[in-house]
């Protein structure tokens, strides 16, 4: 048990720890972040970072090119190499670095949408296809969205809360991939500071000698 590792750790303290995260409230915050999950079929491999934060990072090892590279047809990373900033983010998101250090697709359904994406870039750039809003963009139609959010065909039968769930959950893919990503990031790491702020408060109001003896 905790307290049998850590002096600063009480059977008090842990047990109140435990009733807080058993408790009703607590079990339907999971539930529903399980099933949140569970209708994410292009997971992030983020972490609790947000979007903000990995783009400083992605900067820094080179993996987003600059302007100047750009237009001298540079290939930074072979995942955002030409593509437009927001597909890019999205796919540096899903990537992990290989043996090397450069990011790659381990998802094989990630990688199908980095096809679909590859394709209508193509379009894009022989004029097949001219996005009609900010959100009509190559990376909504990989994902088989229309600039609404909602769902293109997907033929053989299969409906609309096969593809993404519940109503529920529809109403919520309304809102970018990336800013709900972010949300949620932020949601997660506002969770734990508050966890942890909350265990320390705990213990500082416990006296001295409570707090550093083991049971």
């Amino acid at each position: 048990m905790p307290y049998d590792l850590y002096s600063y750790i009480t059977k008090d303290i842990w047990k109140e720890f435990v009733k807080i995260r058993t408790s009703e409230e607590a079990e339907e915050i999971s539930e529903k972040a399980r099933q949140s999950q569970s209708f994410n079929i292009y997971p992030h491999h983020m972490g609790q970072k947000s979007y903000a934060e990995m783009t400083s990072e992605w900067q820094r090892k080179g993996y987003i090119p600059s302007v100047s590279l750009s237009s001298e047809g540079s290939s930074a990373s072979t995942i955002s190499s030409s593509l437009p900033s927001r597909t890019c983010l999205w796919l540096l998101a899903r990537s992990v670095p290989d043996e090397k250090g450069n990011p790659y697709l381990p998802d094989e359904g990630t990688q199908k949408v980095k096809e679909n994406i590859d394709e209508w870039k193509r379009k894009q750039d022989e004029g097949e296809f001219v996005p009609k809003s900010a959100r009509d963009d190559v990376l909504s139609r990989a994902l088989g969205k229309t600039k609404e959010g909602r769902p293109l065909t997907f033929g053989g039968g299969v409906g609309i809360k096969a593809v993404w769930g519940t109503g529920e959950r529809r109403s919520f893919r309304r809102y970018g991939d990336v800013e709900m990503e972010e949300m949620e990031a932020r949601v997660t790491k506002r969770v734990k500071d508050e966890t942890i702020q909350e265990m320390n408060s705990k213990m500082d109001a416990m006296p001295d000698e409570d707090r550093h003896k083991c049971s």
